[in-house]
Formats: structure tokens, C-alpha cells, sequence
């Protein structure tokens, strides 16, 4: 996972971006000039209360007043609102909690995570190969999510914690798991995937 600062500075201009693009999301004002000089307009009240009033009460209200307005209207100068599609897309949510990207070693797509247990049991040594797409714990107990670099779904296996600490996302292995549990036993090989 990226920094916050690299997804401040990188990915949400591009997830706007792409946003805009697709007709989701429109810019607030065609360029900075308009929310500039609407904030430039804001000195003629604030100097005419100024001039009536001196510096009073009323003088120091517009004064705060037009010091808000102004920086709301510099910082949203730049700001988005959703079209009428995108409102859609919003309102519907999302269409699967399962729906992750899956960084497929060449690439990220879209697929869902599914349970170790949805696999056929089978007897003996089970191997799983794959790219980690994904760890998190819950209360009880530890998972990664293991893709394969084709299917259109990653698996969710349980994992002991000391496993887990020594996996992270992006990272290649080949797992040797408990037959018919979904449990991993053991980290056979693993090349860690470097940034």
C-alpha cells in the first residue's frame, strides 16, 4: 500500500482524472479564474462595511466573513462534483463486498476474493502457487488472499500469524496447505516483490 502522501499526491489526482473521463465527475469551476475573481468581488462589500463602520464589531464580522468565504471559494476552486451518472454509481454502492483489485504480477483487474474452503478436498500434499493480493486479520485469526495470475478470483487462506508477518502483498509464493482446511502450514518459497 502506498504512503499517504504518494496516494495524495499521485493516485487521487488520477482517480479524479479517470473520473472525469468516464463522465462521473465534472470539475466545479471551468478553470481557477472564475473562483479567483468571484473572490476577488468579495473586497467591495468588505470595503464598504469597512469604510461605514471603521473598525467595530461590524468591520471585524465582515472581515472574518469575507476571510472564510474567500479561502472556501480558493479551495474549492479546485474541487469536484458528481454528474448525474456518477450520482447513480454512487447510490447504488458497490456491486459485490467480495470486489477487490487483484495485482495479477503483470498488472492489476478487478475479480473477488473467495474462501479456501470453496476448493475440492483433496488427499495429501496440496500446493498453492500464486501472488498475494491481500492480508488482514479479524479477532481470531489471520488471512492472505493467493491469485493465481489468471482466474478471475483469488483465494483466502487462514494463516498462522507467524506466516502471515513473513508474506506482504505482491509477493510470489508457493504454499503448502493443510489438505481440505484452507489452513497454510508452511511457506515453501517465496520472492518478495520489490517497489
Amino acid at each position: 500500500m502506498p504512503r499517504e502522501a504518494e496516494l495524495d499526491s499521485r493516485l487521487v489526482p488520477l482517480v479524479r482524472r479517470r473520473a472525469i473521463e468516464l463522465g462521473l465527475a465534472r470539475r466545479r469551476w471551468p478553470s481557477l479564474l472564475v473562483p479567483v475573481s468571484l473572490a476577488a468581488t468579495l473586497v467591495v462589500p468588505w470595503w464598504a462595511t469597512i469604510s461605514a463602520s471603521g473598525v467595530s464589531w461590524p468591520g471585524i464580522i465582515a472581515t472574518a466573513v469575507v476571510f472564510v468565504a474567500g479561502i472556501g471559494l480558493l479551495m474549492g476552486g479546485r474541487g469536484f462534483l458528481l454528474t448525474a451518472r456518477g450520482k447513480e454509481v454512487a447510490a447504488a454502492g458497490p456491486a459485490n463486498p467480495r470486489q477487490e483489485w487483484i495485482f495479477t504480477g503483470s498488472g492489476w483487474q478487478s475479480g473477488e476474493i473467495e474462501p479456501a474452503e470453496a476448493l475440492p478436498q483433496g488427499s495429501g500434499r496440496q500446493e498453492v502457487t500464486g501472488h498475494i493480493v491481500k492480508r488482514w486479520a479479524d479477532a481470531e485469526h489471520c488471512y492472505i488472499a493467493l491469485h493465481d495470475g489468471s482466474s478471475p478470483k483469488a483465494t483466502a487462506f487462514r494463516v498462522e500469524p507467524s506466516l502471515y508477518q513473513d508474506v506482504l502483498p505482491g509477493d510470489s509464493v508457493r504454499l503448502l496447505i493443510r489438505p481440505g482446511t484452507g489452513v497454510i502450514v508452511r511457506i515453501l518459497a517465496r520472492d518478495r516483490h520489490h517497489r
